[in-house]
């Protein structure tokens, strides 16, 4: 008898296991701000979609572009991906934001260096760049190009953005492409935001973890 009860404890813990684990792993990353704005964002682009569709009678290809690309990036988030990854194509050093030794303060980032050439390393979360003061940044992601962004500022990505940094090599200014990286103040996140020139990042070593090179 005891025996059979300690079988039928042990397929009760391995139902349990089979259904509970899908369960808990959905509530990591539902429970992710990237993922819950993402959610959102789709949300409009999708009803933005049904309104074009009603008075329009198709949607038009920059809000399908769109829908593709949130639902990607939505796609990417419940995989677990719950990091992002920055290149630097500049040609120059650049300032990045990264995971932190303060894990226990939210939206807690500290300011790295990514040589040339180099890619941030996988499963060390790059938060976003830093535009100094004497350079902007344009945004190739955007459907419609606003004005380009004036330095000093951080530029935030969400998890799951494979971000590449180039340089114009006109004006010099940074360009990327990740439609919802967006613009963030020292008052809604604990990132540090200097006021310095490109010239004082040329002369610091890069310290940032990377892709080992083969």
């Amino acid at each position: 008898m005891k025996a059979l009860t300690s079988v039928l404890v042990a397929v009760v813990l391995m139902i349990n296991l089979v259904w509970v684990q899908p369960a808990s792993a959905e509530a990591k990353y539902t429970k992710n701000p990237d993922y819950i704005e993402v959610t959102q964002a789709l949300k409009q682009a999708s009803l933005i979609a049904e309104d074009e569709k009603k008075t329009q009678g198709a949607i038009s290809e920059t809000v399908q572009q769109q829908i593709d690309y949130l639902q990607f990036q939505q796609y990417a988030l419940k995989s677990g991906i719950n990091w992002g990854q920055c290149t630097n194509n500049t040609g120059k050093t650049i300032a990045v934001y990264g995971s932190s030794q303060k894990e226990d303060i939210e939206d807690q980032a500290t300011l790295y260096f990514l040589g040339d050439g180099q890619t941030t390393r996988q499963k060390w979360d790059c938060d976003g760049f830093y535009v100094p003061q004497d350079l902007k940044a344009i945004n190739l992601g955007l459907a419609e190009q606003s004005e380009p962004l004036q330095g000093p500022i951080a530029v935030k990505i969400l998890d799951g953005t494979q971000l590449t940094i180039q340089a114009n090599p006109e004006t010099g200014n940074l360009e990327f492409n990740s439609p919802l990286a967006k613009v963030v103040q020292e008052s809604q996140v604990h990132w540090f935001i200097p006021n310095i020139s490109q010239s004082i990042i040329d002369n610091q070593l890069p310290n940032t973890p990377t892709v080992k090179k083969a």
